[in-house]
């Protein structure tokens, strides 16, 4: 017979990118200034072309839009943020903006911190997240060395020049790379190589270290963490959800209905050992659904009406998955949970 666990549930921070201070390290709302509202003081020092107009995604409402028109193999549009600690992220990141681009004739650099070490000046660096050439689909790029080696992920989905399109990455080292346009995710992929490879190199915005190309369009709401957000905030930032106030979402509401149930127990269940993604059960973001993921939800489940139990895996469901008898074996209650 089943045993059920009781379960208190409390909705505090967790952070789970271990050593990353977690939060918004750099946000650019762009509404007139390129002034960084995330207060760490990441102002831009130094903006090579663009103003600012009124024509802002629906979503948001209000406020202003920076406009970039580049060119190819020069960097006359976009802003430099100087070097500072908070922009060099070693374990986890998220990047998110609004983007409005011209077409696809070049590549679209949204935002770069590169290069690292003695690598060529086209050398991704710590991070560099862009629109692919031809193809209008997102790209993530890290160095995985000071050389000139680096790991490159592109996304399933496409951005549509002459719309408002909202995109998102997110990245844990060790564990997935996730794009998503528009709040929905657009492909996960394993994180390969070594993240984290940081540099004293300015934050460039709308263009790259070696001028390859400028952005020509418009950008909006710009945001930088040192951690993973979850898919519930990522669609509250497509939402025109302010980045500064965004609302808290259980980790372990894993289809997003508001409720960590037996639906979201059944999936994790499902797809233990093999499953990669969120949608999936890999509530921790480590690229494997696991133990650690079965604890989250067990500490949460229930959440939103009386505290409940979570049943554990029958027998033949622990020899299935040798999860062996430590997955839900008696723990300290730990006070968890809201992760982005």
């Amino acid at each position: 017979m089943p045993r059920l666990i009781p379960v208190m549930v409390f909705s505090v921070g967790l952070v789970l990118a271990t050593g990353a201070r977690a939060g918004l390290v750099a946000y650019y709302p762009l509404d007139g200034d390129t002034d960084d509202a995330s207060g760490n003081a990441n102002d831009a020092t130094n903006v090579f072309g663009g103003g600012f107009i009124d024509d802002v995604p629906p979503q948001i409402g209000g406020g202003m839009a920076f406009e970039m028109f580049g060119t190819v193999g020069m960097m006359n549009a976009g802003f430099q943020v100087d070097d500072d600690p908070t922009l060099d992220i070693a374990d986890a990141l998220t990047i998110s903006a609004w983007v409005n681009m011209t077409d696809v004739n070049t590549f679209y650099f949204i935002a770069a911190k590169a290069p690292s070490g003695t690598a060529n000046i086209n050398f991704p660096g710590n991070y560099e997240f862009r629109i692919e050439q031809a193809t209008g689909n997102l790209q993530f790029l890290h160095q995985t060395s000071e050389g000139n080696t680096f790991s490159s992920y592109t996304a399933t989905a496409a951005v549509t020049p002459f719309e408002w399109n909202h995109v998102a990455v997110t990245a844990v080292a060790g564990g997935n790379v996730a794009f998503f346009v528009d709040g929905a995710q657009a492909g996960t992929f394993a994180q390969s190589g070594n993240f984290g490879v940081t540099n004293d190199n300015p934050l460039l915005v709308g263009t790259r270290a070696d001028s390859h190309s400028s952005f020509n369009g418009w950008m909006d709401d710009l945001s930088i963490w040192d951690e993973a957000l979850g898919v519930g905030k990522i669609g509250a930032l497509a939402g025109g959800g302010d980045p500064l106030n965004l609302p808290d979402f259980n980790p372990a509401d894993i289809n997003l209905d508001s409720m960590v149930d037996m639906i979201d127990y059944m999936t994790l269940r499902d797809n233990f050992g093999t499953g990669t993604t969120f949608a999936e059960g890999d509530i921790d973001g480590n690229g494997i659904v696991n133990g650690a993921d079965f604890r989250i939800l067990k500490n949460n489940f229930g959440v939103g009406g009386a505290p409940a139990g979570v049943p554990e895996p029958g027998a033949l469901a622990l020899l299935w998955v040798g999860a062996g008898t430590l997955l839900f074996g008696k723990r300290r209650r730990r006070v968890i949970v809201v992760v982005s």
